[in-house]
């Protein structure tokens, strides 16, 4: 039995960059849901409009950096 090379898993587990960004901005909607919610019982309806643009924004930001941060190019 052999290790598995970087790039074996990847192609495995569909470990690319466009996947990891398509499930980054997955989680910021998911983030705008939360924060729509949150800033729902804070503010009123405009509260939840800017707590979902700001779920949104943080959450797709972080998780876009750290998918470009992952992005190795081993060619």
């Amino acid at each position: 039995m052999r290790e598995l090379s970087l790039n074996e898993v990847d192609e495995i587990s569909g470990g690319s960059l466009a996947g990891n960004l398509a499930m980054g901005l997955a989680g910021g909607w998911a983030s705008a849901v939360t924060g729509f919610a949150i800033g729902s019982v804070v503010g009123g309806p405009f509260g939840g409009l800017v707590g979902a643009g700001g779920g949104f924004m943080l959450g797709g930001t972080i998780t876009t950096a750290v998918a470009l941060a992952n992005d190795k190019d081993d060619s």
